[in-house]
């Protein structure tokens, strides 16, 4: 299973409503997400989310990128 498919079937066990906002830009030959994330993730009287999904091996490779964008403090 792959890092968003059981990202977004946990968000779904917490009573999310979960949708990938990854999408492939095929003119510019790269993935484009919404402020760096995969996911968003809504639920009544809840924050928005925004999900980076990603493996395990990957985890301080996606911290940098999205501390280099701004959304987290290294």
């Amino acid at each position: 299973m792959s890092p968003t498919a059981r990202s977004l079937a946990h968000l779904k066990s917490l009573g999310y409503t979960a949708k990938v906002v990854e999408r492939w830009n095929p003119f510019a030959k790269i993935r484009q997400n919404l402020f760096g994330g995969d996911l968003l993730a809504l639920k009544p009287g809840e924050p928005v989310l925004v999900i980076q999904a990603t493996s395990g091996t990957n985890h301080a490779a996606r911290r940098t990128k999205l501390a280099a964008e701004g959304f987290v403090d290294l």
